[in-house]
């Protein structure tokens, strides 16, 4: 058995602290669209520093249930946004307004980080997921708001409320939101010539190149933002014999290339993500 391991590489992109993880599992990094036959890999994600904060709550579930009901927490959203404007007016182009009092804000990450920040200072538990901002006071439930209109504008009243999680839905590890890691092909290119096969046969020719990915997945099988899950990875190669060959993709660290060598045998590629591990076992064929 010829079994190779792949140890962490430096990222490629700034790992954050995140200060609560959102109940509807929706991606925010682009889904890799398997192609028939060759396509090129998954475009880099770019570097993006979100707010963090320090949060003093007791943990919140996986398991929850998120729908629109009441706003509980409106009026505290309400002040702790009022105070961020009166204390740091320099984050905000008051001659630049969508509605009344919804400033246009001139740093959306420092912004969550002061609204988050003056919740705390009012005896609540407040996080952010990376899209909106979350409030509870124990873990009965929790509400999701968005306070940024898509215009970079504050957004005010009734209409930033999204949805009431319960249990509450927030903090979570990173493990906690990773259910699990698909690795698979998401395109395999040939000779000239050669027609090869599906992504999901789980078959690679003699001579083709097989690029792999390696995507968190949530509970739900959305992919795991990678400002949650982080950019290390780790990889294990096994085959009895000599069939194929990893090769690292310069491309990203989520991703290898596997060429076919040798008909007539299987190999197993495997990832690890914060600790949850998903594996893909393919066939060398002529």
């Amino acid at each position: 058995m010829n079994v190779r391991v792949f140890g962490f590489r430096p990222s490629i992109v700034a790992a954050v602290l995140v200060a609560g993880l959102a109940c509807s599992g929706s991606p925010t990094t682009p889904p890799v669209t398997p192609p028939t036959t060759v396509e090129p890999a998954p475009p880099t994600t770019t570097t993006t520093t979100m707010p963090s904060a320090t949060i003093s709550c007791p943990k919140g579930t996986v398991d929850t249930h998120c729908s629109r009901g009441t706003a509980s927490f409106l009026d505290e959203l309400d002040a702790a946004i009022d105070k961020l404007v009166a204390d740091s007016p320099s984050l905000f182009d008051k001659n630049d307004l969508a509605g009344p009092r919804e400033y246009k804000v001139k740093d959306i990450d420092l912004f969550y980080q002061g609204v988050i920040k003056n919740l705390q200072s009012q005896g609540l538990c407040a996080g952010f997921d990376l899209k909106e901002v979350q409030i509870k006071r124990d873990n009965l439930f929790n509400d999701q708001y968005d306070a940024v209109l898509a215009s970079g504008h504050i957004r005010r009243g009734l209409g930033s409320y999204r949805a009431t999680c319960s249990p509450a839905s927030f903090p979570l590890d990173p493990e906690d939101v990773i259910a699990q890691v698909r690795v698979a092909f998401f395109g395999i290119r040939c000779p000239e010539g050669q027609t090869p096969p599906r992504n999901g046969e789980g078959k690679l020719p003699v001579g083709c190149v097989g690029s792999v990915t390696a995507s968190p997945k949530n509970k739900d099988g959305h992919d795991v933002d990678y400002r949650i899950h982080g950019t290390q990875i780790s990889w294990t190669f096994e085959q009895e014999g000599d069939f194929a060959r990893v090769d690292d993709d310069p491309a990203s660290d989520f991703n290898k290339l596997v060429t076919g060598k040798n008909a007539g045998g299987d190999f197993d590629l495997c990832a690890v993500v914060r600790e949850v591990k998903g594996c893909m076992r393919a066939a060398v064929i002529p």
